[in-house]
């Protein structure tokens, strides 16, 4: 086991990252193996693309103008203008009417059914329950 950076370790823990990781992480150095550097160079770019993250996120932020950052929101707005115009003059006039067959009309319920009164449902009196066997009584 290499021996652990303390500096590095404390930035590394003042920078939220858990105790275990951080440990393996300060104690890589020359003579680290191969799974060790390559672990750290791993949680080395996730790292660095969080930052990225945040930093996009940060309110403020004038790197990107605003030209720059409207045009792949008109390219999405043309191309779904387009596509909408292609489906409408794709569909026939009379495809509305064609879709409603006269099958489908609602048939009215009968008139039995709809003149039946509603009962009371009555309930059944519970039926006395026989006494238990003499010594199969629990207590």
């Amino acid at each position: 086991m290499a021996k652990k950076d303390n500096d590095l370790f404390a930035r590394l823990r003042k920078a939220g990252i858990r105790k275990p990781i951080a440990q393996k992480l300060s104690e890589i150095g020359e003579g680290a193996g191969k799974k060790a550097v390559a672990s750290a160079r791993t949680a080395a770019s996730e790292l660095r693309s969080l930052a990225e993250e945040l930093e996009k996120r940060l309110p403020g932020d004038t790197e990107k103008p605003a030209a720059a950052a409207a045009a792949p929101a008109r390219a999405t707005r043309g191309r779904t203008a387009r596509t909408t115009r292609t489906r409408a003059a794709a569909k026939p006039a009379t495809r509305a009417a064609a879709a409603k067959p006269a099958a489908r009309a609602t048939a009215a319920k009968p008139a039995a059914a709809a003149a039946k009164p509603r009962t009371a449902r009555t309930t059944r009196a519970a039926a006395p329950k026989p006494p238990a066997a003499p010594g199969t009584q629990r207590g």
